[in-house]
């Protein structure tokens, strides 16, 4: 993942910039297979998500329409917090 090193190294030369937070990057490299496949982590990525490469929108599109189908089954994001006192 020599690509991603450029990034990382970008990331901690401004470390210290950031005052209340430490920006922790997490690279996710899928083939178009894989994403068809699905996974748990997509849910998280409809709304947490910043693609920083993503070749013909592939993924973003992905993403868009698995929003899409979570509003239409009237989907709710539940937080571990949330979860705990029945809010």
């Amino acid at each position: 993942m020599a690509e991603f090193e450029r990034v990382e190294e970008i990331v901690a030369s401004r470390a210290d910039q950031f005052k209340y937070i430490r920006p922790d990057l997490s690279p996710v490299i899928k083939t178009k297979d894989e994403v068809l496949l699905g996974s748990f982590l997509f849910l998280d990525l409809v709304d947490d998500a910043k693609i920083l490469y993503d070749r013909g929108n592939f993924l973003a599109r992905y993403l868009a329409k698995l929003k899409e189908k979570l509003h239409q089954m009237d989907a709710k994001r539940i937080t571990v917090k949330e979860a705990g006192t029945g809010s």
